[in-house]
């Protein structure tokens, strides 16, 4: 009897360091497994996101120099829609960005009339006329050096614009009456460019936001709306 005892005993002990030895066994494969796909995962993301990020960085580089390139040609369309707007009284502002853009192989140029209260009195961009740029601090301290003759032209970095999500350049310049200020924008379609890029790139990953930093704002592209 208690040989029996002691058998079922060794059986029971065998059995169950068998079982705790496959537990073990199956548990650090289980671990080393999921470390090894976590690792590929994490390696796959960080690689997708940097390369996601070199795509955009080079289509803002080939942008940022198309800005560059009409750097001289900006400040004469400036010179010329100032002299317009001078030499015709009865002008009119579609016929002027008409004018400006005759010429052009790509991009655009609009137009906007700023008077000495910051509020944009006209302008070929619709959306813009009546918008009171006073509101904004630095924006006011600008127009205020060209009005006080601080400043004779200003060219601004790219910008985004928050209705139509393209890239702008603006450059200013007082009128020769000196009671406004002339002010036009070089807007290149960048939206199309980097929505192009984002419907390309979207599938490689879960999400993908993609925002433009300046000095002074966050800027999110909205591709959805």
């Amino acid at each position: 009897m208690k040989s029996n005892l002691k058998l079922d005993q060794y059986h029971f002990i065998i059995s169950g360091s068998i079982l705790l030895l496959l537990f073990l066994g199956l548990s650090t494969q289980y671990y080393f497994t999921k470390k090894i796909i976590m690792r590929g995962f994490r390696d796959k993301t960080y690689k997708d996101s940097l390369r996601i990020k070199e795509n955009f960085r080079l289509a803002f580089d080939k942008i940022q120099y198309d800005f560059k390139v009409h750097e001289a040609i900006n400040i004469k369309k400036l010179n010329f829609a100032v002299n317009y707007i001078h030499n015709n009284k009865n002008y009119s502002i579609d016929a002027l960005e008409e004018e400006l853009n005759k010429d052009l192989v790509f991009g655009k140029y609009e137009v906007f009339i700023i008077n000495r209260d910051y509020i944009i009195e006209d302008t070929s961009y619709k959306p813009d006329i009546g918008l009171d740029l006073g509101v904004y601090k630095s924006t006011k301290m600008l127009y205020d050096s060209i009005f006080n003759k601080e400043i004779d032209i200003d060219i601004s970095p790219p910008k985004i614009d928050s209705a139509s999500m393209n890239l702008k350049r603006y450059i200013l310049k007082l009128s020769k009456d000196e009671k406004k200020i002339i002010q036009i924008s070089y807007v290149l379609d960048s939206y199309k460019i980097m929505k192009n890029l984002y419907i390309n790139l979207k599938d490689t990953v879960g999400s993908l936001d993609i925002y433009v930093l300046s000095k002074y704002m966050i800027q999110k592209l909205e591709f959805q709306s």
